[in-house]
């Protein structure tokens, strides 16, 4: 059986393309049972028109498909080929996972795998090479016939050491990145150790994807790390976990571990101001770490707290002059179009931006992405219903009296008032 896993282009122009591993994982899983007829295009990286696909296509027996929303035109294209020829065509992710029944019932697809897909994904293709239909596999939706079945949810892998290395062997990886950033000297990629947060944000998917946190083991993510070394010379390396330092104990543990390596890893994260403190950061520094992000959000406490963050801007700025103190480059995160966004707020998120004495800071405009709390009670008006533009810097939303156009000049503001007219952002230069 040969399966082509395909990751659609995204419409977010400034988007950095990287390793997609929701897949590569997938495929490492699948492999690991048996399959090993496997392909992979990252259109992402590749940037291939649906047309140019056919060939590969009609070499495929299966075709799984993943992604965000911004995903999800280009996903509902490659589902039509495929049906085309006549393919069974799978996808997950968490877009499919958040709306699977509108997703079935407006595309060509016929399966969702709903959350977690490793184990998922290999009993459909266990399904299908036996000859077998789909209604005792848990964590499904699909079509049969002209009706919609939806099976049992599927438990979460609760020991992730448990899954193989991503299949990082399937992609070229020297020809990612496609730019530099400023935080490391040289070629870098990205890992997940976890999966999950603990936090319940009101405009996040990842409660709803995978409800709560599990990690790996700091032996585990140590081992991933030196294979990344090891097969590919890479020692730079960001962590894409929802909150990296969720498990102190662990991120101590891993801080011993790369010390004890000998290699001299560069490494960053993502985590939640109420989850470091100035040991912490000093042991991570120490490590390897060059820099962390903060999802600071709104400078008024009103709309952390409505927003659902769980922690206080106290907590905020003293996360920030820690991560500073030991020598961490420090970006912080800011939404713009909350619900119960209003001018004073927005200044003032601006006036707390600029006293944070941050590196750089991100504003985005808030997206009612599916599966999101803000999406599921309608807490803001979408003006803009095609998906193709639900973009993190594209206001698709009105919320109060902020049109589309006003947030839009709103974040542009706020980016050249705290950042400077000139600012690159991450990277080392601007597109």
């Amino acid at each position: 059986m040969k399966i082509l896993l395909v990751n659609p282009k995204s419409s977010n122009q400034d988007a950095l393309p990287i390793p997609p591993l929701g897949i590569l994982y997938l495929a490492a899983y699948a492999r690991g049972k048996g399959y090993q007829d496997i392909e992979i295009i990252d259109n992402n990286r590749e940037n291939i028109s649906v047309d140019n696909l056919t060939d590969r296509i009609k070499a495929a027996d299966i075709v799984g498909l993943t992604g965000t929303t911004s995903q999800f035109r280009q996903a509902k294209e490659i589902a039509s080929l495929a049906k085309k020829n006549h393919k069974l065509v799978v996808a997950g992710g968490p877009h499919a996972t958040s709306l699977a029944e509108e997703v079935l019932k407006t595309s060509d697809i016929d399966v969702v795998a709903v959350g977690e897909g490793e184990v998922t994904f290999y009993e459909i293709l266990e399904a299908v090479r036996q000859g077998k239909g789909f209604f005792n596999i848990n964590g499904i939706i699909f079509k049969n016939n002209n009706e919609i079945i939806k099976n049992k949810e599927r438990p979460f892998i609760m020991n992730l050491d448990e899954l193989p290395m991503p299949g990082r062997d399937l992609i070229p990886m020297t020809e990612y990145p496609q730019r530099e950033l400023k935080r490391f000297s040289g070629k870098f990629t990205h890992m997940m150790s976890s999966r999950g947060c603990s936090g319940k944000c009101i405009f996040c998917s990842s409660p709803m994807m995978w409800k709560y946190p599990r990690l790996m083991s700091a032996t585990r993510t140590l081992s991933e790390m030196k294979e990344i070394y090891n097969k590919y010379g890479i020692k730079n390396i960001h962590f894409q976990d929802d909150s990296f330092t969720i498990n102190r104990v662990r991120v101590n543990e891993l801080c011993d571990l790369i010390l004890k390596s000998g290699i001299d890893f560069k490494w960053s994260c993502q985590a939640r101001p109420d989850c470091v403190d100035f040991e912490l950061l000093k042991k991570m520094a120490e490590a390897g770490c060059v820099q962390i992000e903060f999802g600071v959000e709104s400078g008024d406490q009103g709309l952390l707290k409505s927003a659902v963050k769980g922690y206080s801007k106290q907590q905020i700025r003293k996360a920030f002059s820690d991560a500073k103190s030991v020598g961490l480059t420090t970006y912080g995160f800011f939404i713009i179009g909350l619900p119960g966004e209003t001018i004073i707020t927005w200044l003032k998120s601006i006036i707390f931006a600029k006293s944070l004495k941050l590196d750089n800071c991100v504003w985005t405009i808030l997206v009612p992405f599916p599966g999101t709390k803000v999406f599921i009670d309608n807490m803001v008006e979408i003006i803009d219903k095609d998906y193709l533009n639900w973009r993190y810097k594209n206001p698709i939303i009105k919320v109060g009296y902020f049109t589309p156009r006003i947030l839009f000049a709103m974040r542009k503001i706020s980016d050249i008032l705290t950042n400077g007219l000139f600012n690159t952002g991450t990277y080392k230069k601007k597109i």
